[in-house]
C-alpha cells in the first residue's frame, strides 16, 4: 500500500440497470462472470485504493445492485438518478474519502497499475487536486481513470449548475481548477481511436471475445490487449465503427441551458 500520505482512498464505482443505450449491461455475461463483477474485481487490486463503494440510484430497478453489494461485500449508496455529482459526494462522505478514484462500471478493461499510478500523483503532491488521463484523450476510450479530492468534489457540489456538470461529475473541476494543481497523463503512443467501453450489444461481442481469449486469466493489463487487437482484425473491428467518443457527455451538453 503507498498510503505514505495515510489519506483515505476510496474507488466509487458509477452504475445503474436503466442505461438510456444498453439497459441492463452492468449484469451482463463476459466469461462466466459479469461486467460489473470484472470491473470491482479489477479495481479491487489496486494497492494505492483502500476502499470501493457503489455509487446507484434509487429507482426500483437498481435494487438488484444494492442485492450484488449485499453478496459481494461491498457497501452500497443510492442517490440521484440523473445527479450523480451529487450520487458521489453521498458515497465519498459515507465513506470518508479524503480522495476519490471515479470508476464507470461499464469498462471492464480498467488497469490497476494506471490507476495506482494516477493515485500516487494526488498522494505524493498534496497541491494536487485532480488527476486523470482524460484531458487529452490519448488511452483507449474504457480506460479512462480520474482522480480528485474531496475537497474538489465538494466545491464541484455547491457551485456546479449545468447539466452536464452535473451528470458526468467532473467537466467543472478540469474547467475551474488551476492548471498547477491538475496533472495529466498521456500515453507515449495516441491509441484514442481505440473503443474499449460497453454501450451497445457489439461492444459487449467485443468484451467477451478479450475475456475468452485471455481466459482464465482475468488480471491482462492494457497493453496486453493493444498487442491482441493489433494481431487480430476479428476482435479489433467487432466495435470499431460504433459511436463518437464520451457520446453520453455530448448529449448532456445539448440539455445545457445558461
Amino acid at each position: 500500500m503507498h498510503k505514505a500520505s495515510r489519506r483515505n482512498v476510496v474507488a466509487v464505482i458509477q452504475v445503474r440497470m436503466g442505461s438510456t443505450r444498453f439497459p441492463g449491461k452492468a449484469l451482463k455475461e463476459i466469461a462466466g462472470t459479469t461486467l460489473l463483477d470484472l470491473v470491482y474485481s479489477r479495481v479491487s487490486r489496486c494497492q494505492n485504493i483502500d476502499s470501493v463503494m457503489l455509487a446507484t440510484t434509487l429507482l426500483k430497478e437498481d435494487d438488484v445492485l444494492e442485492h450484488w453489494g449485499l453478496a459481494t461485500g461491498v457497501q452500497v449508496f443510492r442517490g440521484s438518478r440523473d445527479d450523480v455529482l451529487s450520487r458521489f459526494l453521498g458515497a465519498a462522505e459515507i465513506a470518508r474519502a479524503d480522495v476519490i478514484v471515479r470508476i464507470t462500471a461499464d469498462d471492464p478493461l480498467k488497469d490497476p497499475l494506471l490507476i495506482d499510478q494516477l493515485v500516487a500523483q494526488l498522494l505524493d503532491n498534496p497541491h494536487l487536486q485532480y488527476a486523470s488521463n482524460t484531458m487529452r484523450p490519448s488511452f483507449p476510450e474504457g480506460m479512462d481513470v480520474e482522480v480528485f479530492t474531496i475537497e474538489s468534489l465538494k466545491r464541484a457540489n455547491t457551485e456546479a449548475v449545468l447539466t452536464s456538470d452535473r451528470e458526468h461529475v467532473t467537466p467543472f473541476l478540469k474547467r475551474v481548477i488551476d492548471k498547477e494543481n491538475l496533472f495529466e497523463l498521456t500515453s507515449v503512443k495516441n491509441y484514442s481511436d481505440l473503443r474499449w467501453t460497453v454501450d451497445y450489444d457489439l461492444d459487449l461481442q467485443f468484451m467477451r471475445a478479450v475475456f475468452d481469449h485471455f481466459s482464465p486469466n482475468r488480471n491482462f493489463g492494457w497493453m496486453e490487449v493493444i498487442k491482441l487487437v493489433k494481431n487480430n482484425d476479428r476482435i479489433r473491428t467487432i466495435n470499431e465503427n460504433i459511436a463518437e467518443r464520451n457520446e453520453g457527455y455530448l448529449a448532456s451538453l445539448e440539455k445545457d441551458v445558461d
